[in-house]
């Protein structure tokens, strides 16, 4: 049990993670790929570029059906700085037959909190000013990107069979202007779900898969699962927590 402990330790370290201010991969080797790829996986596009909430919410606010801007004018208070939404009720629960319940949210950071500039797929608001947005990057990759204090995170995934999975992690701070796109191996992640699942290497890493009644046969089944609960699950960290189970057990 130590050795294997020692294992997953190591793997959990080794899953790719990017800085957006040095602009490569930790890992060298990885980044030599990534430089390789890029123009034949992704098109002509090799970074994304960031703006801030406030802006990127103005421009793409009519593709965001669930989130809605209040129009507020208070003395004293500047609009372009404060970004105030209604948020529809992530349970569906209603005040009134017809009308869902709404909670208000507020964005004191707007003007300087970054996110990508690209057209939303959806977007979820979270309790202390955390939110996700999904962006569709081709047909195959797309970006959960966490808005966070510090900054973002930019959680690169490949879609497959309508689920979000993640294979590199890029990091960006606040005064960075764009970031790079990392690449993955999407035909390795195709064939590892496939593969029997290790149940304990999956219980040292999730802990809580070790109270579910469900069987998980395949690396697919205990992903379904997974990201199964990433849905209602409306902690950052805890989001994080499980994207990089993901990718530790697809490396």
């Amino acid at each position: 049990m130590e050795n294997l402990n020692e294992m997953i330790q190591q793997e959990t370290e080794e899953v790719p993670e990017f800085n957006s201010e040095a602009g490569n991969l930790q890992t060298e080797e990885v980044a030599e790929e990534a430089v390789a790829e890029e123009a034949q996986d992704s098109g002509n596009l090799t970074t994304i570029p960031i703006t801030t909430l406030g802006l990127w919410f103005a421009q793409y606010r009519d593709g965001i059906p669930n989130v809605h801007q209040l129009q507020a004018q208070i003395r004293g208070v500047n609009s372009n700085e404060n970004l105030i939404v209604s948020v529809d009720n992530p349970n569906g629960d209603e005040m009134e037959p017809g009308v869902v319940k709404r909670s208000l949210r507020l964005f004191d950071n707007a003007a300087v909190q970054p996110v990508l500039n690209l057209p939303p797929a959806n977007m979820k608001v979270y309790n202390n000013n955390t939110f996700r947005i999904v962006y569709s990057l081709t047909d195959d990759i797309i970006v959960k990107m966490y808005g966070v204090k510090t900054g973002l995170i930019a959680m690169f995934s490949f879609a497959i069979d309508g689920g979000m999975l993640p294979y590199a992690k890029v990091v960006s701070k606040k005064r960075d202007e764009s970031i790079q796109i990392p690449q993955g191996n999407l035909a390795g992640y195709i064939q590892k779900l496939t593969e029997p699942i290790d149940l304990e290497t999956l219980q040292l890493l999730y802990r809580q898969s070790s109270k579910t009644e469900t069987t998980f046969t395949t690396n697919r089944d205990a992903i379904n699962w997974l990201l199964a609960r990433q849905d209602n699950i409306t902690d950052i960290n805890h989001h994080l927590e499980i994207d990089r189970v993901i990718m530790t057990l697809l490396r």
